[in-house]
């Protein structure tokens, strides 16, 4: 009975992490992928009074990380074969694990950095952030990858789509009680997406 409500398993995290990191897939898939981080979102970033939580006053702004322009300036020699699509087989620079929630003003002071110089510029450190930055997504080790710049790009984009991967497979895992034909219950567990009714 089960199997016809929850009908489609859930991909495994490598299939996730697959869409995390990808962001030419665009539409409904990676809003989806995205939710999670958004319904996270708690302050901003650099003035921790702006709340991002819903129901929010300030306009919540999905902003790359790893700028687009600082992305595309830097698309030679061996972050092309990150950077650019054609090479990497896949747009990291737009997936879901290169976004966070930022309020316009942050991401306005953001704009073209590379993510070690505005931690470094604004002297951020994972300590005083950690309540900000866990509900996106974003640990101690990746904080040390962003804070490594050009060199911690693909291990922060993996750390990351690692994590939100793993969310979303709890988050979809459910449990029940299995009736055995030979009397007693037990309990299994099962990643599904619930089959449309």
């Amino acid at each position: 009975q089960l199997d016809f409500i929850f009908e489609y398993p859930v991909p495994d995290t490598e299939e996730l992490k697959d869409y995390l990191t990808n962001g030419s897939q665009g539409g409904a898939l990676q809003k989806a992928l995205a939710l999670p981080m958004l319904a996270g979102a708690r302050n901003d970033i650099l003035d921790p009074s702006i709340s991002l939580a819903y129901p929010s006053t300030e306009p919540i702004e999905l902003h790359h990380i790893y700028p687009k322009n600082w992305c595309r300036n830097n698309r030679s020699g061996e972050l092309a074969n990150l950077l650019d699509p054609q090479k990497a087989g896949r747009d990291l620079i737009n997936s879901t694990a290169n976004m966070m929630p930022l309020s316009r003003t942050s991401n306005n002071a953001w704009r073209d950095a590379n993510p070690a110089q505005f931690i470094e510029a604004k002297r951020l450190s994972f300590a005083s952030l950690q309540k900000t930055l866990q509900p996106i997504f974003i640990d101690d080790d990746c904080f040390k990858f962003l804070a490594l710049g050009a060199s911690g790009m693909a291990s922060f984009w993996d750390r990351r789509a690692v994590l939100m991967a793993s969310d979303w497979i709890r988050r979809t895992t459910v449990s029940f009680y299995v009736r055995h034909v030979a009397g007693g219950i037990s309990e299994a567990s099962r990643p599904y997406w619930c089959r449309p009714i």
